[in-house]
């Protein structure tokens, strides 16, 4: 990699005259390049301090991903906007460079409402563009409509919004394509629960599903809010299974199946000094035993916990547990010559890696695999729905569109579209 750290300046109106000044020395010095694009892609954020996030992520995606990057540097302490310019460069071949170009603006909050005129002049025609929000605070993303209105995608991360998922919720009705960086770490979580749930012996168990438990770890105890990861599985969970959250008790959330049935969603929380963010630990769907246990003794039962459940952990790998109850194996003869029924609980197990979890990783992911939002908007909402009653506001039990009791078609059904 060739970069031009050093930013040089420029103005506002001479921004590209200065970009093809930039590669003078390349064609002084006889070096074959080419400018290389294939979107316009906008990072904003708000502190110094972020400059060397959004370096790193440079250096990631120029090779992978080239575009013509506009850094938007939100200074309360900037009197005047400051316009500079970067380039970045990789090596394709042994004779040949591949650049992309890089304008840096630090902009004042009283001059924000220039900067929509000076990306939509220098944007590269007929490519799309997209927007990072990075290091955004709560109350922070709906400031800047007019930045986003440009760009047909934003890429956010709901862990920084701080649990204000109506934020995110409020830029999804506006009719922003968001692709939320917290709903790409829990791709492999969703996608090891879809695969279970694919099972026909799962299906067959659904109708009994019965409580969903999730754990989650945090530095210190204290906090009120439930954390964006947990709030977006949950949700997604709720959607696909058709169940509507109706009210809050002291340590669950009470929740109507399509089919009427009640079931229970439960969090938990660990303290971990070790952590710096909120993590994931572990989600749990406990079954009620649908079995025909007729004309068996109760120490024909099965062990106590024998009913089925379907687990997720998260140490490392993403280990999956999981087992649709008590089986009846076969009989047997004991010492004494009369029959008794040997049963086992059938357990299968799955390991997976994680997956992308740093804001880079994600944004990697992304890019090369594609954004994966099918069914966020719907996990958002019932996400909210939790929020709402967690904070002891009945925001409504069934919100319009969204009332999902009473459907008896979606029964015992597993659905993330």
């Amino acid at each position: 990699m060739v970069a031009w750290h050093r930013l040089i300046r420029s103005n506002s109106q001479d921004i590209n005259t200065d970009l093809a000044a930039l590669f003078k020395p390349l064609e002084e010095q006889r070096t074959s390049y080419v400018k290389v694009a294939r979107r316009n892609f906008v990072a904003v954020f708000t502190r110094p301090a972020y400059v060397r996030g959004i370096e790193r992520l440079l250096d990631e995606l120029c090779p992978l991903y080239p575009c013509r990057f506009f850094l938007v540097q939100l200074d309360k302490r900037a009197r005047d906007l400051d316009v500079r310019i970067s380039a970045r460069c990789f090596r394709v071949s042994k004779d040949m460079l591949a650049c992309t170009e890089i304008v840096h603006l630090v902009v004042p909050p009283c001059l924000l409402e220039t900067v929509p005129s000076i990306l939509r002049a220098h944007f590269l025609p007929g490519m799309p563009a997209e927007m990072l929000l990075y290091g955004m605070q709560s109350g922070t993303v709906l400031r800047l409509e007019s930045l986003i209105c440009l760009v047909d995608r934003v890429i956010l991360d709901s862990a920084e919004q701080n649990a204000e998922l109506g934020d995110v919720q409020a830029l999804c009705a506006g009719g922003a394509v968001v692709v939320d960086l917290e709903w790409v770490r829990l791709g492999m979580w969703r996608k090891q629960l879809s695969s279970v749930f694919d099972l026909k012996s799962v299906q067959d168990c659904l109708p009994s599903l019965s409580a969903l438990d999730i754990q989650y770890g945090v530095k210190t105890l204290g906090s009120e809010s439930l954390p964006a990861n947990v709030l977006l599985l949950a949700g997604w969970l709720i959607h696909s299974l058709r169940w509507s959250v109706v009210a809050v008790a002291r340590d669950h959330y009470e929740c109507i199946a399509s089919d009427g049935r009640t079931a229970e969603v439960r969090v938990g929380i660990v303290s971990d000094s070790a952590l710096s963010t909120p993590k994931l630990l572990s989600c749990r769907l406990d079954f009620t035993d649908g079995q025909d246990n007729t004309g068996l003794a109760d120490a024909e039962l099965g062990s106590p916990g024998a009913s089925p459940y379907i687990q997720l952990s998260s140490n490392g790998q993403l280990q999956t547990e999981f087992s649709m109850g008590t089986a009846v194996n076969s009989m047997v003869s004991n010492s004494t010559g009369s029959n008794s029924r040997e049963s086992h609980s059938l357990v299968s197990c799955m390991s997976a890696p994680l997956g992308p979890q740093t804001a880079v990783e994600c944004i990697k992911h992304c890019f090369l695999f594609g954004d994966g939002v099918k069914s966020y908007n719907n996990a958002l909402d019932s996400a909210i729905e939790l929020s709402d009653l967690g904070r002891g506001y009945l925001a409504g039990s069934c919100r319009a569109g969204s009332c999902r009791a009473g459907d008896s078609r979606t029964a015992g059904r597993f659905s993330p579209e």
